[in-house]
């Protein structure tokens, strides 16, 4: 048996939360059922069937085709199984998710993974600002799993994150700023000020970047931890995507503890 369909039947401009559309809360509905399941949308709630075409399959593997930026918090929260974003998603997919996989084939709305604690994310596309991040007034962001983006990386991925692993080509503004623990790998540049407040974790850019001066350099080593962090890319099928295992290793922010560090491929 195929997976749960899902069609979106026409762009919507208002958002839509599709936190209720998740493969554990599926599980035993019929096609008719899901049909009649009510989202919030803008300021009113509808009826599920209003607004997708539903192919009865295994809720699963969740399918949802020709999406748009205006459907949010796709996989919300979800526990276990599997979602396939055929397109565009909004923002928050997969804040708070504690296990299973979501796939985006486009590009995916700000705070990607915030606060998640375990899954897989995987974007083809670009992902806007705050991967893995907190919320407004959040202790921590994401604290497990991990968000694999093909594309590049908005501004300040991973702020305030505890654990887990962000990986984009290219980094916006403050990537890792007030960082607590994790990896954050970007493959090519950052802009500036990485780092800034980051308290402990690890930002690997494979790129020069201007860091603040509050991280104090320690010269350049070949680090054999590094190789962990190799074999863990490859168990996530990602091989060839290390900078390099020789870095410039910078430390700080000295002006929030200096436990964190900034490696620089060199």
């Amino acid at each position: 048996m195929g997976g749960l369909t899902l069609t979106l039947r026409e762009r919507v401009r208002l958002p839509v939360d599709m936190a209720p559309v998740l493969p554990e809360l599926l599980a035993g509905l019929s096609a008719q059922e899901i049909g009649k399941l009510e989202l919030q949308c803008g300021n009113r709630r509808v009826p599920l069937g209003e607004l997708f075409e539903v192919a009865a399959g295994d809720p699963q593997r969740l399918v949802i085709r020709d999406t748009c930026p205006a459907l949010e918090r796709i996989g919300a929260g979800m526990k276990g199984g599997a979602i396939a974003v055929e397109g565009d998603a909004g923002a928050l997919p997969g804040l708070g998710m504690k296990g299973g996989s979501i796939e985006v084939a486009g590009a995916a709305g700000a705070f990607a993974g915030s606060e998640m604690s375990g899954g897989v994310i995987r974007v083809a596309g670009d992902a806007a600002g705050f991967v893995g991040a907190a919320q407004a007034g959040g202790r921590f962001g994401m604290t497990g799993g991990a968000v694999l983006v093909g594309g590049d990386l908005g501004d300040r991925a991973g702020d305030r994150m505890r654990r887990g692993l962000v990986l984009g080509g290219s980094a916006g503004l403050h990537a890792g700023s007030r960082m607590i623990g994790g990896t954050i790998l970007v493959r090519g540049t950052c802009s500036t000020l990485p780092g800034v407040g980051m308290k402990r974790g690890t930002l690997i850019l494979g790129g020069t970047a201007a860091a603040p001066a509050t991280f104090a350099d320690n010269g350049v080593h070949e680090l054999g931890w590094l190789a962990l962090l190799e074999r863990h890319l490859a168990g996530l099928g990602l091989r060839g995507m290390f900078p390099s295992r020789r870095v410039r290793r910078l430390t700080g922010d000295l002006a929030a503890g200096g436990k964190g560090e900034i490696l620089v491929a060199a």
